[in-house]
């Protein structure tokens, strides 16, 4: 879903999360409202007895339990990856959450045009082929947070088609099959 979309759930009362956000981050309007000030940290600020008005806004929950207001970047308004945060809490990040965010990112940082000046199409758009290569990608660099490359052991093995796991191409072509031939 797009952020128009997404905003207007928010409005709604529920909480928005983007496809490739990890573990429990999510976003959620706080409304408007009026208090008379009672406690830190405004006590010491506003005074015992002034009246706030506190205008709406948006605020993040953080995967550590945090929250803080939240104003979307350009790469969020442009996203079609957002959906409802209940949907989303305690779901690993697959490689095409990771792939979908890598894309995204991608276009927003090159102005949605592609080396030659044409429109970038948008991930529900791409075709299988070019999303094999993002899915390749974005497999690559999930390994890389998590792989020891010094431990040979921890070779990351073929998948159902006999191919390799990481890249599901001829391990002859893979970077870090090639690199580690001889392991």
């Amino acid at each position: 879903m797009n952020f128009s979309e997404a905003l207007a759930l928010l409005k709604d009362g529920k909480k928005m999360t983007r496809a490739w956000w990890k573990n429990a981050v999510s976003v959620f309007l706080v409304p408007g409202s009026k208090f008379t000030v009672n406690r830190e940290p405004l006590l010491s600020v506003l005074g015992e007895g002034t009246e706030v008005e506190y205008r709406p806004h948006i605020d993040m929950l953080a995967s550590d339990g945090t929250v803080g207001t939240w104003a979307p970047s350009m790469h969020d308004v442009l996203a079609e990856d957002w959906k409802l945060a209940e949907n989303a809490m305690q779901k690993e990040l697959s490689a095409e959450d990771v792939a979908m965010g890598m894309f995204d990112a991608y276009g927003t940082h090159c102005g949605w045009k592609t080396f030659d000046g044409r429109d970038m199409p948008r991930w529900p758009d791409i075709g299988d082929v070019v999303r094999a290569h993002w899915l390749a990608a974005a497999s690559w660099a999930i390994l890389s947070l998590v792989h020891d490359w010094d431990d040979p052991d921890q070779f990351h093995g073929e998948d159902n088609d006999g191919n390799c796991a990481l890249c599901h191409g001829d391990f002859e072509q893979c970077a870090y099959c090639t690199a580690h031939a001889n392991d």
